[in-house]
């Protein structure tokens, strides 16, 4: 290839698209596509010739490097993205944190890929976000006033008065058709929304009403929990790969030498016996503790370590422990102790310990609460008062749940941490 031959590619110019604004934005155009029965399914899971799921949308909520091909060298893609219904623009993200530059330089990115994909023959749907109000200079051109837009909550509840501002400023400037909503839409939201539940998202299989809560995951099965959901590997699970590194002090009990067991005690004086594998992972945990749900957890409770495929601990669901091994002494045991748990980063933190360490203990004016993911559904309730127990089909409507005239979801940064799985 020759420099003029290179200077001249439309992936190098990139500018093939009309452009708005000052810094000539491609523009997506508005299309129609009928919003009344919505599907999502995650880039990441499309096929190269899709069966099943074509009256599926193609989203991308993902990390931005699970699509950054889309940029790079969109074409070989076009003929997987062809097979579904629409697709939405990729979400490149603009961090409140990230230079003006970079976010301008995401904002172009999404909707070029729009124009691509639309020049293309594709049905395309654009995805707004935006960060401080700086950015609304250029997040919001490239869209035809009264398209059909889509937008996403999650990662941004601890942030809720910046996306509300940003929010309101799109609906003013699009005057969007719909709005479709990837995660619980807040209450302030206005316009015609349709809010997709991300946690039945990408579940498109015969494996759907374990994976939406709606019964218990088989023990040994191809799930796996993902931060945002449950993501489905057809593949299968079991084996443990990847490099995970605990994030706590406290999951260090997963990872020892094998055949060790590790005794953790907690700030309340409740103990947990962890064995490690002959990989150098934990099999199994024991809790000596009902987590103030005597009902819902005897004490003792077993739990089986399920590995994900990112080589992230998940516990299994808990299971009585017979007499018999009741009080069984474990030997080479190494005791730890935890003095405290760190509190939620943000309600992403939340959600990624529920999913995965089912088991989650918060103290608000006095009183304790515990929060988890049973057979049932997703389980509410104050410590050792039954008659407070409430069971909710996914962890988005837990967070409903009220205290003292607050809503969990509004609370639970905040909360002292009595105990979490994970």
């Amino acid at each position: 290839m020759t420099s003029e031959t290179f200077r001249n590619q439309g992936l190098f110019l990139r500018n093939q698209f009309q452009g708005e604004g000052i810094f000539e934005i491609p523009i997506v155009k508005k299309q129609h596509v009928n919003v009344e029965t919505i599907t999502l399914i995650g880039y990441d899971h499309v096929k190269p010739e899709e069966k099943e799921f074509t009256h599926a949308m193609v989203h991308f909520f993902l990390d931005d490097y699970k699509f950054e091909v889309l940029w790079n060298n969109p074409e070989p893609r076009i003929k997987k993205l062809a097979q579904y219904r629409a697709v939405l623009t990729p979400q490149y993200s603009l961090y409140t944190e990230m230079p003006m530059t970079l976010q301008l330089y995401n904002t172009f990115r999404n909707r070029w890929v729009g124009a691509y994909l639309q020049s293309r023959g594709i049905t395309v749907i654009p995805t707004v976000c935006w960060g401080t109000p700086q950015s609304y200079w250029f997040c919001f051109d490239g869209l035809e006033t009264g398209s059909i837009v889509a937008v996403s909550t999650l990662g941004v509840r601890t942030e809720k008065e910046l996306f509300m501002h940003g929010y309101q400023e799109m609906i003013k400037r699009v005057n969007p058709e719909a709005v479709i909503c990837y995660g619980n839409p807040f209450d302030e939201m206005e316009g015609n929304i349709i809010a997709v539940d991300y946690a039945k998202t990408n579940n498109l299989s015969k494996w759907a009403d374990y994976i939406c809560g709606e019964k218990e995951i088989p023990f040994n099965s191809n799930l796996i929990v993902k931060r945002y959901g449950y993501v489905l590997n057809e593949k299968g699970m079991g084996r443990a790969s990847g490099q995970w590194k605990p994030k706590k002090e406290d999951d260090k009990r997963f990872l020892g030498k094998p055949g060790e067991t590790k005794t953790t005690t907690k700030k309340n004086g409740d103990t947990y016996i962890t064995r490690i594998g002959k990989n150098g992972r934990a099999t199994s945990e024991r809790h000596n503790s009902t987590h103030g749900n005597p009902k819902e957890h005897p004490n003792p409770h077993e739990h089986d370590v399920i590995w994900q495929e990112n080589g992230a601990p998940t516990l299994g669901p808990g299971r009585p422990v017979s007499e018999k091994n009741k009080y069984i002494n474990f030997g080479g045991v190494i005791k730890m102790s935890n003095q405290y748990e760190p509190k939620f980063e943000d309600l992403d933190d939340f959600l990624d310990s529920l999913l995965r360490g089912r088991e989650i203990v918060i103290e608000y004016h006095g009183k304790q609460y515990g929060i988890f993911y049973l057979e049932k559904g997703f389980y509410v309730a104050q410590s050792y008062h039954d008659e407070t127990k409430k069971v909710y089909s996914t962890p988005d409507d837990a967070l409903k749940y009220t205290i003292d005239g607050v809503k969990i979801k509004d609370i639970i940064t905040t909360v002292e941490i009595v105990h979490r799985g994970i």
